[in-house]
């Protein structure tokens, strides 16, 4: 058993936590054009890992939440000083989720055992 497995959910809601965190604070700080997309495409694979790996028995649900999280996200951010609404960003966080997703399921077929 993967020592993390008892304390996933509270990581997991750390994430969520710390990635609205990071989302919705005003921001002023521009680096070079697009970089930030590969900065949500990670953060979305990492939370959408977790979230299959604390909640297995509800993975489709919760790449519909993290989804629909992203894309909330982004409009939230039209009314934050400093922050835009971008279709990118929202593309790059739903192929994170995917991706995490995917991550996850090659995970436990090389951990499961014979």
């Amino acid at each position: 058993m993967i020592p993390f497995k008892k304390y996933s959910r509270y990581i997991t809601f750390f994430t969520y936590a710390l990635i609205l965190f990071l989302s919705l604070i005003p921001s002023s700080i521009q680096g070079p054009e697009n970089a930030d997309k590969i900065g949500h495409f990670c953060a979305y694979a990492v939370l959408s890992f977790l979230c299959s790996f604390s909640f297995r028995n509800r993975k489709i649900l919760f790449i519909a939440i993290n989804i629909i999280l992203g894309i909330t996200i982004e409009f939230i951010q039209s009314f934050v000083p400093g922050r835009t609404m971008s279709f990118f960003d929202a593309l790059a966080n739903t192929l994170g989720i995917f991706t995490g997703f995917m991550l996850f399921k090659i995970f436990i077929k090389l951990t499961e055992k014979d």
